[in-house]
């Protein structure tokens, strides 16, 4: 009875799952669509053509993005991706980091810099996608002109990466979900994304020997927080 329970909750997950992939793909689908109706058999100006061609860009790029975190994700889980391990100089990787997304969004947020000399060993590429997820999420639940605070340290056996903003935080029932993939706390907060970041970030931290915690408060922002292996250079 135990495995027959297992078996129907997996395929209850599996069928979940694949109504949030259809559900995610049909909006930028149902774009490029219409868009492409609207154009068949008229004449546009020069304008009308670059506007189409821009929508078309922004929408293929969304469902582009939604593919590969899928398929980063599917080979974590099935162990099929190969980690690429060396040393690890996180002060060099959250400076090139926040660098790129300060430029970004230079115009919405100060990004704050507090780093101290750690090292850890994993896979240059997937760290970096984890910790441009969690900066990607301050930015965007930054209330305009807000301070995101980055900083490095030490705990023990640990290093860690955190990263606090102080914007619209997210509510305490939301807190147990937010790594269950394609969770959106609500409409308006993940508008612009697929509820896949946090939960391929959590899969890399796990799979190079780590964790990611966060703690919140509503309207007083969110601190998320990788911890890596310390690993001595």
């Amino acid at each position: 009875h135990r495995m027959l329970d297992q078996m129907e909750e997996m395929l209850k997950l599996q069928e979940q799952f694949t109504s949030d992939v259809a559900h995610e793909l049909r909006t930028p689908v149902a774009v490029v669509l219409a868009q492409c109706e609207y154009v068949t058999g008229k004449k546009l100006s020069e304008a009308e053509t670059q506007e189409f061609i821009e929508v078309v860009y922004r929408q293929s790029g969304k469902m582009d993005m939604l593919i590969v975190q899928l398929l980063k994700l599917s080979r974590l889980d099935q162990d099929r991706m190969k980690l690429q391990y060396e040393t690890l100089d996180l002060v060099e990787i959250v400076q090139s980091v926040c660098e790129e997304q300060q430029d970004k969004a230079v115009d919405k947020v100060t990004i704050n810099i507090k780093i101290k000399e750690v090292f850890s060993r994993g896979d240059i590429n997937l760290i970096s996608i984890v910790i441009l997820n969690l900066l990607t999420n301050a930015v965007k639940f930054s209330n305009p002109g807000g301070q995101i605070d980055v900083s490095t340290g030490e705990e023990g056996e640990w290093v860690y990466i955190s990263v606090r903003d102080y914007g619209i935080g997210i509510d305490p029932e939301d807190l147990d979900h937010i790594f269950r993939r394609f969770y959106k706390c609500d409409k308006s907060r993940n508008a612009e994304g697929f509820g896949l970041g946090l939960p391929l970030s959590e899969k890399i931290a796990v799979k190079h020997g780590g964790k990611i915690t966060v703690s919140s408060k509503k309207e007083k922002g969110s601190k998320f927080t990788l911890y890596l292996p310390n690993v001595q250079p």
